[in-house]
């Protein structure tokens, strides 16, 4: 295996383990209660990319309405999810979280999501932007994601005495299918700046980061690689639904190679792009289904 893929698989796994947290004294904590957490969270990564990369597409005049609605949608999942968590929704089963790192990462959170759904509220009710809020946008949309990161982890290590270790093994496969969710939306958001020449070599560098997590992510998925935690898909089902993700994935990877080697899209190729990226979420979307429902029935 090359020692940059090594790299990247063994980061990936990291990042998903933290040191013990202090876990809320609370009386009625119920594994599900939990697992929604961590799934929402995990969520909310996908969908703070999703606002970020509708937006840079709409701007850029690629199917402008669709993702102006795609914005719309997200903004409001992520508002109502990041809501929940931080004050609670028993609709939901979430339960106001009184842990101090959650409590601190949340707030933070909630510090950026503030700039950034105004910048949202302004761009869907005139339908432009200034290059100024752009960037802001941008730039809020990383700080964003990677605190949500830090609450999955924070929320997992909290309270892994309600899971259990075997549920705790389950929550991070889940949550390692779960991040291709976010760097398609990722990838696509890096692929559209690359190609619109904004900041071009800050995020031609990322761009080339995500592309090859996203690969050799996928490949591991399928194959599996014992060596750093991951297992061969443990269902026919999965397997085959995640050899979909990939037949999808072959009809637009060279779109994304392209501009990571340095090109640029046209505007019907980033058309095109733009819709089979789209495809490709969904397919993923499946696969973490199976997998989740798999779980849950082992369990």
């Amino acid at each position: 295996m090359h020692k940059t893929t090594r790299l990247l698989l063994a980061g990936l796994v990291a990042s998903t383990i933290s040191a013990p947290a202090l876990s809320q004294d609370a009386a009625a904590i119920t594994p599900e209660q939990v697992t929604t957490r961590i799934d929402l969270a995990a969520k909310q990564r996908m969908l703070i990319e999703r606002m970020a990369k509708s937006l840079c597409f709409a701007d850029a005049g690629v199917h402008v309405w669709d993702n102006e609605l795609f914005l719309q949608g997200a903004y409001i999942s992520f508002e109502s999810a990041h809501r929940g968590m931080g004050e609670g929704d028993e609709k939901r089963g979430l339960f106001a979280d009184d842990n101090r790192e959650f409590t601190g990462t949340w707030k933070d959170v909630d510090l950026t999501w503030v700039t950034l759904s105004r910048i949202y509220d302004d761009f869907v009710e005139a339908e432009e932007i200034s290059p100024r809020d752009f960037g802001i946008a941008m730039e809020l949309t990383d700080r964003a994601r990677d605190l949500s990161d830090d609450l999955v982890i924070h929320i997992r290590t909290a309270y892994t005495r309600f899971i259990g270790q075997g549920g705790l093994g389950s929550s991070i496969l889940l949550d390692l299918y779960s991040r291709q969710k976010e760097l398609t939306q990722r990838l696509s958001k890096e692929v559209c700046l690359v190609s619109r020449q904004i900041d071009r070599a800050d995020n031609l560098a990322k761009l080339q980061t995500t592309l090859q997590t996203f690969q050799v992510s996928l490949d591991g998925f399928r194959n599996g690689i014992p060596a750093y935690g991951i297992a061969p898909p443990p269902t026919e089902r999965i397997a085959k639904q995640l050899t979909r993700v990939n037949e999808r994935w072959e009809e637009i990877r060279l779109y994304a190679e392209e501009v990571a080697d340095g090109g640029t899209l046209e505007t019907l190729e980033m058309w095109d792009f733009e819709f089979g990226i789209d495809q490709v979420l969904r397919e993923v979307e499946r696969a973490v289904f199976l997998l989740s429902d798999h779980l849950a029935k082992a369990g």
